[in-house]
């Protein structure tokens, strides 16, 4: 899958509760996106979607795709939506739509993963790209990966 840009409409917004069980507050805007089932057909489906970094209750909201949730025991994948230029690692994904994947055995990959330059304690660069996602929270002024940024012009 790529990066895209996708208007999401949110059916679960934030704070609300799950019809079926009210004890469950939602704890992320949860909506769907409408896709084509095939190309050249006018039909839609409703793509599953959380909607990360927007910390008030929406009705709908344009992003960008950034990744998806894929289950290992449910035919269904969710796809993981981020205002633009915000980006998560797996880890940070994880923690934020827990509250749901911890019912399936689900795994978060990346869409068109950033990668850095591996580096070692001593600013020695190791030879060896690094995915972003692969990089863990850690307490502030800890660092174990140095990023540089190449622009041209």
């Amino acid at each position: 899958m790529r990066e895209e840009t996708v208007t999401v409409k949110i059916d679960h917004p934030l704070g609300s509760t799950d019809e079926d069980n009210p004890s469950v507050v939602y704890p992320i805007n949860c909506g769907y996106v409408d896709v084509e089932r095939t190309a050249g057909f006018s039909e839609l489906d409703k793509q599953r979607v959380y909607l990360l970094g927007v910390d008030v209750a929406v009705d709908e909201y344009i992003g960008e795709l950034i990744a998806v949730a894929r289950r290992r025991d449910d035919p269904e994948t969710v796809w993981i939506i981020a205002p633009e230029n915000i980006s998560y690692t797996i880890q940070q994904i994880e923690e934020m739509i827990y509250f749901e994947e911890q019912y399936y055995d689900s795994f978060v990959e990346i869409v068109d993963e950033e990668l850095w330059d591996a580096y070692d304690e001593n600013e020695k660069l190791l030879g060896f790209d690094l995915k972003r996602s692969q990089a863990k929270s850690l307490p502030d002024g800890v660092y174990h990966v140095i990023v540089n940024v190449y622009t041209s012009g």
